[in-house]
């Protein structure tokens, strides 16, 4: 008997060293877990599960926020952003699949402005679909991961000013001056199409963003 009890604590024992180094890694080699969810979204859209690709690129997503709120901590009231739980269709589907296949998932950590561009692409696929819900969650994670783009901050404004909200606009605008880099054009945004009422095609913006990245590493 006494056997049997020095087998189970030893496995016990050995179980506990396993997940303390897991829990380890896990905060201290990110790295690791990356990789992780990077195979499971290409895993996921090749069988078409596009919905659980969508849930693994949130989570690549919050690795790379963890990094971006040490130098804005003001930002962190926008961490609260979740996935919306999607109605998929069809053809939304194929399209977000086929967003997926375009783009090198291996680099959209390591480039983040790729990871930044992809959720861009998703929101402008939802708005096409009028799943608000997606619209509003990938414009906000774009301003999460690089709040210094001011293209992102106005994207957003815009589409809250089409959608009637003018307060959430006012707020985005707003934030949006708290960034060194973005401030000046959300002011002369603020100015030319707040004030004025005007109101934008969602996506204006996604030429100019392109003129700055190389952001499909696959030809259609």
């Amino acid at each position: 008997m006494s056997k049997k009890y020095l087998i189970l604590g030893i496995l016990g024992f050995t179980l506990i060293l396993f997940l303390s180094e897991l829990i380890y890694i896990v905060h201290n080699r990110p790295e690791f877990l990356l990789r992780y969810y990077i195979n499971r979204v290409e895993v996921k859209y090749k069988n078409s599960q596009v919905k659980e690709a969508l849930e693994y690129i949130d989570n690549i997503a919050k690795l790379r926020e963890s990094e971006v709120v040490q130098y804005y901590p003001d930002i962190e009231w926008l961490l609260r952003v979740e996935l919306p739980d999607i109605e998929m269709d069809e053809k939304l589907e194929q399209e977000l699949e086929q967003l997926m296949s375009q783009v090198d998932l291996n680099k959209i950590y390591e480039d983040k402005q790729k990871l930044v561009v992809l959720f861009y692409r998703i929101g402008l696929i939802g708005s096409r679909y009028q799943k608000k819900d997606l619209v509003e969650y990938a414009l906000k994670k774009t301003i999460v991961l690089d709040p210094e783009w001011s293209f992102f901050h106005r994207e957003l404004a815009n589409y809250y000013l089409v959608k009637g909200k003018k307060k959430d606009a006012w707020d985005i605008l707003k934030f949006c001056e708290e960034f060194k880099y973005s401030k000046n054009a959300c002011k002369e945004y603020f100015e030319d199409q707040y004030e004025s009422g005007e109101v934008l095609p969602i996506g204006f913006y996604e030429e100019r963003i392109y003129e700055y990245l190389d952001f499909y590493d696959k030809s259609d």
